[in-house]
């Protein structure tokens, strides 16, 4: 996914979906405590968590009062937390020794790090910049309604497709094909990397979250756009839509579990199932306490 809010390292899953004292942070869950608490790791608003190398780096678009920037936490140690950057994070991917970032500065720069806050290099500005992901060597972006991909040294930049008459909602890549959802319209749709042979695959009203993992979609539905919430299964090319959960969820899938949140907009529940849909259970509570 596009950064993620739910990672798995060394035994723990680590999200940004929780709430203590009234605000957002990174807690923790043991791969073994099905049923059980999670525990608070860090106390950062992040948008985007990433696990590598030892250490959890989160990225947060909230104020610079409330704690903006890109941060560096050891999974071993949670009070070891290096702050990176204090810039407002618009989008983060982590890849490797370097951090490619977008802020939310007046020129939504595209912007590179090493994995210790070092080396900086802007390589790209213009538009909002949202759906950063990797594709081989190249990074793929949208800015505003335009695909553009660039090489990791940020050479090459180059423009894919221009959507403004064909709005992309969530874009992302598998294998050797874009998929994306379109607008308010929903409908998913692939098409190869250079934006050519573009083809509709589903009918079905996705208009914000999709995962794909192995020989499968996992996609949401909400009940403003569907009539009902839910998230569904289906292979590839749009065939064999299995019902997972009714919910309207951010969808992680792990090995051979799927995880998604129990409650919308409450985020206090985390449940996880198989790839079949036929075995779900409680994973664990999520941290929700105001005060």
């Amino acid at each position: 996914m596009n950064g993620s809010g739910l990672v798995y390292y060394d035994g723990y899953y680590y999200t940004i979906y929780g709430y203590y004292m009234g605000h957002a942070v990174i807690s923790r869950i043991g791969e073994d405590i099905v049923g059980g608490n999670a525990e608070l790791f860090a106390d950062i608003d992040a948008w985007y968590i990433f696990a590598s190398n030892g250490y959890i780096y989160a990225g947060s678009g909230a104020s610079v009062e409330d704690g903006a920037g890109i941060y560096k936490i050891s999974v071993s140690d949670p009070t070891d937390i290096t702050q990176l950057s204090n810039e407002r994070i618009a989008a983060m991917l982590v890849l490797g020794n370097d951090i490619f970032y977008s802020t939310y500065d007046w020129n939504y720069p595209l912007c590179k790090i090493d994995i210790n806050g070092n080396n900086k290099t802007e390589i790209d500005t213009g538009e909002i910049l949202h759906s950063l992901f990797p594709v081989d060597d190249k990074i793929y972006f949208m800015r505003g309604d335009t695909l553009f991909s660039i090489l990791y040294d940020g050479g090459d930049l180059r423009k894919i497709a221009d959507a403004e008459d064909f709005p992309i909602n969530f874009i992302m890549a598998h294998g050797n094909s874009l998929f994306f959802s379109k607008g308010i319209e929903g409908g998913l749709y692939e098409t190869d990397l250079d934006f050519k042979g573009l083809h509709k695959i589903s009918d079905a009203p996705i208009t914000s979250f999709f995962n794909i993992v192995d020989e499968y979609i996992y996609y949401s539905l909400s009940e403003f756009f569907a009539g009902h919430d839910a998230v569904y299964r289906m292979d590839l090319d749009g065939g064999n839509a299995i019902l997972i959960n009714d919910c309207n969820s951010q969808i992680y899938v792990f090995e051979e579990s799927v995880f998604y949140l129990g409650a919308p907009l409450h985020f206090d529940k985390l449940y996880v199932n198989n790839k079949a849909g036929t075995d779900e259970m409680l994973f664990a509570q999520l941290l929700h306490t105001t005060s």
